[in-house]
């Protein structure tokens, strides 16, 4: 799912990128949006290590 969701981030930025209407900051802008999203998402779901003492 991680791997699909960071695809379409990639992706999305490029196609918008390609129709024109965008500028290239503004690409850049929603592309790391997208990634600090994925990855905030991505810290949530890993549970924190626990050591026996």
């Amino acid at each position: 799912m991680m791997i699909m969701t960071a695809l379409n981030a990639y992706y999305m930025a490029l196609a918008l990128y390609s129709e024109g209407n965008h500028s290239r900051e503004t690409l850049e802008l929603i592309f790391l949006d997208s990634v600090k999203a994925i990855a905030r998402r991505a810290t949530l779901c890993v549970s924190p290590i626990t050591y026996n003492t």
